[in-house]
């Protein structure tokens, strides 16, 4: 598949799960009803496909799309800033850690091949969010600790 192609499909993903209530299944372009969990999945590997062509002496293409990746990243990570309020609860039917783990994914493909100092912290920090999705504020805050010093690196 191309890289054109494949960013669409990245694309219509992103959409699929922004637009859809969190419980509630999406219908993809076949007609069978996916769950946010598995649209997010499918969304790991539409990057995992993507990756190969970020090579500089591949097709070329990459370029010219990388701001339509880190576009659909920021929109799928904005989504979760806004749907925190409606978690459901939490553990792993909960579709926020799945939809900052794709985000967070789209996000890294889309980063600076060579990345400065403020974009690994800024990674960092994404990572910790990531992490307090998937593991539960309780849990995560003995990693808080880092929250504080990466922050005023980024400053």
């Amino acid at each position: 598949m191309s890289c054109q192609a494949l960013v669409t499909t990245l694309e219509e993903l992103v959409s699929q799960v922004v637009s859809s209530p969190s419980e509630a299944p999406e219908v993809n372009d076949i007609g069978s009803k996916l769950p946010v969990t598995d649209l997010c999945l499918q969304i790991i590997d539409t990057v995992a496909k993507l990756t190969p062509h970020r090579i500089p002496d591949n097709d070329g293409d990459f370029e010219g799309v990388v701001d339509r990746i880190d576009d659909a990243g920021v929109r799928l990570w904005n989504d979760t800033v806004r749907n925190r309020s409606h978690r459901a609860g939490g553990g792993c039917l909960d579709p926020l850690p799945h939809k900052r783990e794709a985000a967070f994914y789209i996000l890294r493909l889309a980063a600076p091949a060579k990345e400065d100092v403020r974009v690994i912290i800024k990674f960092s920090q994404l990572a910790l969010k990531m992490g307090k999705g998937w593991l539960g504020e309780p849990v995560i805050e003995d990693f808080l600790i880092l929250e504080e010093p990466l922050e005023s690196m980024n400053r």
